[in-house]
């Protein structure tokens, strides 16, 4: 105990972080019942922590949520933002965005009123997650920016790497690709020093992603094939199925539709079920699908990409996924694959669905110039040029 009390002690001095020297505090002065209560609650927390949000994400909630009682109860105030942070993590994937935004709100500004620094990075950042979802990009670009300094203040680099890894993904949908770009090597080199393969496979596609707005599809290219290769050689195949279907789409952009197609192909049939659950599956081929409809496009077999985008759009609808930008571009891509057909009037009512999205996209961050590589639709025309095609 008295090991404990000068580590936080020392750790107060040094970031002004008050967390150690309230916690040792705490349960200096707890009974052996309530102590092994909590324990039994703090290791059920720790088992979700090591799951990735895809992973059986039902069972890690009930898990968190009979934890988070147990923290209350006996006023652990650490635990409980602590297990907060995970449901905002779980909630959303679960389609209770909602509840996500509840168990937040409830913990922020405690945790910043207390000065447990590290726990408030913590919950900014994952209120800064919950912004994106809730389509205030710029909201969830501030508060990203400010764990990320808070994480560097206490010297918590690796718990960093969260952060600036949104703050690099929010620079690429905004169109600020270079400074997407330069956060993305930036975290490259922190995740390599930490051999954080997840997170350096998550960089080099942020990297790849940002070089194409920067019109270098040749540097795109690179990043994406060494972030493939990393994902296989250490079985990452939800990451990887993302990173193939990526690259699929740059390099069919660039005239490479044979190896384009099985790479998407590659990416819609490798063992997802060795980590994910049935319901995760299907949010990676959701993706997968968006630029399988492109890749198909771009080969002109243009009955396989409606089929592509049907099947996107099907299995949005059961997630909820209400970004109008993206299903803006995937019903342009299956209006394009429609009128490749020669079928105009259904090729119509999605061009002027997509445009009704499109419309919608008033005050968030994407670019109003389309990134023709990472465009989910094939043709490189303007939705209005498309809708003069099918007018009578």
């Amino acid at each position: 105990l008295e090991i404990a009390k000068a580590v936080a002690t020392l750790m107060m001095k040094d970031s002004n972080e008050k967390v150690g020297v309230d916690q040792v505090e705490f349960y200096s002065k707890l009974s052996v019942d309530a102590a092994r209560e909590l324990l039994e609650a703090r290791l059920d927390t720790e088992d979700v922590s090591r799951v990735i949000a895809t992973d059986h994400f039902q069972d890690s909630i009930d898990k968190l949520f009979r934890a988070k009682e147990v923290f209350v109860k006996h006023g652990a105030n650490i635990e409980t933002q602590t297990v907060t942070v995970l449901l905002a993590k779980f909630l959303p994937k679960a389609g209770r965005l909602s509840e996500a935004r509840a168990e937040v709100d409830s913990q922020l500004s405690a945790a910043k009123g207390t000065g447990y620094l590290f726990n408030y990075a913590q919950l900014l950042y994952s209120d800064g997650q919950l912004n994106v979802y809730e389509r205030k990009e710029q909201e969830g670009l501030r508060k990203s920016i400010e764990a990320l300094e808070i994480y560097q203040k206490v010297e918590a680099e690796k718990y960093a790497l969260y952060p600036l890894l949104l703050i690099a993904q929010l620079h690429i949908i905004a169109d600020t690709n270079d400074l997407g770009f330069s956060r993305s090597i930036e975290g490259f080199r922190i995740s390599h020093t930490y051999n954080h393969t997840a997170f350096i496979s998550q960089f080099l596609q942020a990297a790849g992603r940002a070089a194409t707005g920067l019109n270098k599809p040749h540097l795109a290219e690179v990043y994406l094939r060494n972030a493939v290769e990393i994902c296989d050689k250490n079985e990452m195949w939800s990451y990887g199925a993302i990173a193939k279907a990526t690259l699929a789409a740059v390099i069919a952009q660039e005239g490479k539709t044979r190896e384009a197609i099985q790479l998407i192909e590659k990416a819609k049939f490798v063992d997802l079920s060795k980590n994910v659950d049935a319901k995760a599956e299907k949010y990676f081929l959701m993706q997968v699908f968006s630029y399988e409809g492109k890749v198909q496009g771009l080969s002109k077999n243009y009955v396989k990409s409606e089929e592509a985008y049907r099947n996107f759009i099907a299995i949005s609808q059961e997630f909820g996924y209400i970004d109008p930008f993206g299903i803006g571009q995937i019903k342009k891509g299956l209006g394009e694959a429609l009128l490749e057909q020669g079928r105009k009037p259904e090729a119509a009512k999605e061009f002027n669905a997509a445009k009704e999205e499109f419309e919608k996209v008033k005050e968030g961050m994407h670019p109003k110039n389309n990134n023709k590589y990472l465009d989910y639709s094939f043709s490189g025309k303007s939705i209005d040029e498309l809708i003069k095609l099918v007018q009578p």
